[in-house]
């Protein structure tokens, strides 16, 4: 499994000469408890998980389910695809007006 570095990040690591170390199938670590049940907590490195996790505020649970291909809202948690399966427009779409329901719900509940 290869890094894929910009031309700026690859510039910082050669000037500072640190040698980025290669990811292998040996270290990544496989979640048994969440193969079984195929949900899985969300990664907040990028910024749109970032913001979808803004947007729950602490008060809804987030998690992802592979092969789902809407997000849905089922009481107290979101479940959504893995954000790099929202490929299409309309999908993406859903994502946010089930995020607007959820703050409409939270302002009349309080």
């Amino acid at each position: 499994m290869k890094t894929l570095l910009s031309v700026s990040q690859q510039h910082l690591l050669d000037a500072l000469q640190i040698k980025p170390l290669a990811l292998t199938e040996a270290f990544v670590r496989s979640d048994k408890s969440s193969e079984q049940t195929g949900f899985n907590a969300p990664g907040l490195t990028e910024l749109f998980a970032q913001d979808i996790d803004f947007q729950l505020a602490g008060k809804r649970r987030w998690v992802i389910q592979v092969g789902l291909l809407q997000s849905e809202l089922d009481s107290e948690q979101l479940i959504t695809p893995p954000l790099s399966e929202l490929l299409l427009p309309a999908q993406k779409k859903a994502l946010w007006l089930l995020l607007g329901t959820i703050n409409d719900m939270d302002e009349a509940s309080g």
